[in-house]
């Protein structure tokens, strides 16, 4: 077999698995396309939260509850669990 006609098989089996493959190709862009729409949804959603929380305050409020707690569990534990 010549370079010429194992040039053109090889092509002839691309193009038929191409061709093959097209219609899960399209069903693949329509998936990621709802993954994308799902995705901002749900960034817009963690931006309400965020949002509701008031961002950095809520940082330093839990923070501050963090530097707490040590403080809280040996109250308690001074006061026999009763702090």
């Amino acid at each position: 077999m010549d370079l010429k006609a194992i040039y053109a098989e090889l092509c002839a089996k691309r193009d038929a698995v191409n061709e093959q493959n097209a219609p899960i190709e399209i069903e693949l862009a329509k998936a990621n396309a709802e993954a994308e729409k799902w995705r901002l949804a749900a960034q817009a959603l963690a931006a309400k939260i965020d949002e509701n929380r008031g961002a950095q305050e809520w940082l330093n409020l839990k923070r501050t509850i963090g530097q707490l707690a040590p403080a809280m569990s040996r109250a308690r534990r001074d006061a026999g669990g009763q702090a």
